[in-house]
């Protein structure tokens, strides 16, 4: 395979997930072609394969900075695969006629976006990684691209971080983390704008004696959820601001159960790919999942208790489930983990965007 290069506008600093997920997958590219692949980002230098570009406030500079930067290679090496996950750099290739492989993780973001799908659609040279099935037929169904140019890749996980916590053991972890050891100890980790909070106190009021950690999101945010279960008279769920992937994964495995809540107040409630998902999986921990839209796709009762989040009572079924059946919760999570390391890495996954991109690498 010749050179590969991701080409960003994003600040890769930031802790969202759009930024740990490109990070993730820079990482593993790497691993997989060494010095045939390069990151092109925006700010400090990140990594050994990261070429930096020149850091502005606003998006739009960055964004023609990282269009500029995908022509003068694309020119200079017209042999080179260019992913991305942003739609004017996958156009401004495809225009050089070189090879750019899009993922995408929504439907377009307004007309112009979906202008430059409708061209792209048209052209061989330009290939396009699903996050989803849903995603998959939405952009066959809408525009047109033909089946051989688009591809099915949820999103993955690093195992191999897991293992060495799973081994450790939740009673090292509990003590490290200052968490009861005589309790059980529930928790949820990722952002609270998107929805399902609200159905937090369904799991906290099914068992007074367990702890609900949520862990990420801003202080004030924090702050208001606790205050909003404390004025309903719950005193067992605590609130932890966001805090660095280390300690997250930490939490992960020693929890005794993972709480995965979406609802359709999330605008990709239909079409997301979830990272916490997949790190619950590699965690080794039972998960009581909910089972909406494409997440269904990835997770079903084979490897965790799934419910309805339009159903709160099922919430209830799936922890009573979860508590009466220990024997299914460490089955059921030995299914999710043998699932995150064989089909959900995040080096599996790029070795097959890369096989999808040029056949070989």
């Amino acid at each position: 395979m010749s050179h590969a290069s991701f080409i960003t506008r994003a600040n890769l600093r930031s802790p969202s997930a759009h930024a740990g997920q490109i990070l993730a997958m820079s990482s593993a590219y790497f691993d997989l072609l060494g010095d045939r692949f390069t990151l092109h980002a925006p700010g400090a230098t990140l990594a050994p394969y990261h070429r930096p570009m020149h850091w502005f406030e606003r998006p739009w500079p960055r964004y023609m900075t990282a269009c500029a930067r995908a022509a003068w290679l694309a020119v200079s090496d017209r042999k080179r695969i260019f992913l991305t996950r942003d739609i004017a750099i996958a156009l401004t290739v495809v225009l050089l006629g070189v090879r750019a492989v899009y993922e995408v993780h929504s439907e377009p973001a307004g007309k112009l976006p979906a202008a430059m799908f409708r061209w792209l659609a048209k052209r061989s040279n330009f290939k396009l990684v699903c996050i989803s099935r849903a995603l998959f037929d939405y952009y066959g169904d809408r525009f047109g691209i033909p089946e051989s140019r688009r591809q099915v890749a949820h999103s993955g996980v690093f195992p191999e971080l897991y293992l060495p916590l799973r081994l450790l053991g939740k009673t090292a972890l509990r003590k490290k983390l200052g968490l009861p050891a005589d309790r059980l100890v529930i928790v949820h980790s990722g952002s609270l704008y998107k929805g399902g909070a609200e159905l937090f106190g369904e799991l906290a009021g099914a068992h007074q004696q367990a702890l609900l950690i949520h862990l990420g999101g801003k202080t004030e945010e924090c702050e208001a959820w606790a205050a909003h279960y404390l004025d309903r008279g719950f005193s067992n769920l605590r609130f932890i601001p966001h805090q660095p992937a280390e300690t997250v994964r930490e939490y992960q495995v020693a929890a005794d159960l993972l709480f995965y809540v979406s609802t359709k107040k999330s605008p990709i409630y239909w079409c997301t790919s979830p990272l916490k998902l997949f790190e619950y999986m590699a965690s080794g921990t039972p998960v009581l999942g909910c089972r909406l839209g494409s997440v269904s796709e990835a997770f079903d009762d084979s490897l965790g208790f799934c419910f309805d989040p339009d159903d709160p009572e099922s919430i209830r079924a799936g922890f009573e489930t979860f508590l009466r059946e220990p024997a299914a919760a460490a089955e059921r999570a030995a299914n999710a983990l043998a699932a995150a390391e064989q089909r959900y890495s995040w080096h599996r996954r790029a070795e097959a965007i890369l096989k999808f991109a040029d056949g070989s690498f």
